[in-house]
């Protein structure tokens, strides 16, 4: 009876510590995952702190280094200032001294372009003068050869009209009334040339008479050609005595044309 209920206990006290073994085993799992919970979170914590640190930390170098950037710029702009302006400086000393430089080779340069300019002024007034002084003494050379000329052409226009003059009595000596009449017409362009009032007179009242009384009354021709040469003298002579040259043209006006006429 005894040995009958030692195993039963047994087996009731195996079964009490293995109720007591699973309560402990589930203690045990919950405080594990409480801790793990626990280490977990205290993980995100610590990662996110991290993230924040580390945020921050870069945050901090950024401004850092923009504000070491800012600085250095600042510094290389104010080192790059005071160089311009110390070469500006310089420049503006050496421009000063170049200034000088070229104002005094300027001013030396302008000194001797007045002196040849004035040189120059000088003898182009000379030359002026000279040449004035040739032009005068050619004008009077000029004028002093016209004159001559002048004198030259009227004595030898008045040797010519006494050579008509000579030629006109041989034909009259001869008896040729048409040749008197043309020698007179000559006679008349060399007065005209000559510009002597008093020979045209005498050439045209000649030939006045020599129509008059030789050649109207002699039946004498001429041809039309020799009668335009005698009106266009004519009319050049009315300048002269416009009555006397009318009084002609009309008598020439009444002598036969005859273009075949031949004179002797």
């Amino acid at each position: 009876m005894s040995i009958v209920k030692q195993p039963q206990q047994l087996i009731t006290q195996t079964e009490a510590d293995l109720s007591a073994t699973r309560a402990q085993l589930s203690a045990i799992k919950e405080y594990h995952s409480s801790l793990l919970d626990t280490v977990y979170w205290s993980l995100t914590a610590l990662s996110t702190i991290v993230a924040l640190l580390a945020g921050f930390g870069w945050f901090a170098n950024f401004r850092m280094y923009e504000n070491d950037k800012t600085r250095l710029k600042d510094d290389l702009e104010a080192k790059i200032q005071a160089v311009l302006a110390q070469v500006g400086a310089r420049l503006n000393e050496h421009e000063a001294q170049l200034l000088q430089q070229l104002d005094a080779r300027q001013e030396s340069s302008a000194t001797r372009l007045f002196n040849e300019l004035d040189f120059v002024r000088k003898d182009l007034v000379k030359s002026i003068e000279q040449s004035e002084t040739r032009d005068n003494k050619l004008d009077s050379m000029v004028s002093d050869l016209k004159s001559v000329s002048d004198t030259l052409i009227k004595k030898n226009k008045e040797t010519e009209a006494l050579v008509r003059e000579v030629e006109e009595h041989i034909w009259e000596l001869k008896d040729i009334p048409i040749n008197i009449l043309l020698t007179q017409s000559q006679a008349l362009s060399t007065a005209i040339d000559a510009e002597s009032a008093e020979a045209v007179r005498s050439a045209m009242r000649r030939m006045r008479r020599t129509i008059n009384e030789r050649i109207l009354p002699g039946g004498h021709t001429l041809s039309s050609t020799m009668i335009g040469y005698l009106e266009d003298d004519l009319a050049v002579a009315a300048k002269t005595d416009s009555v006397l040259s009318a009084e002609v043209q009309a008598l020439v006006k009444k002598i036969p044309v005859d273009d075949e006429a031949e004179t002797a």
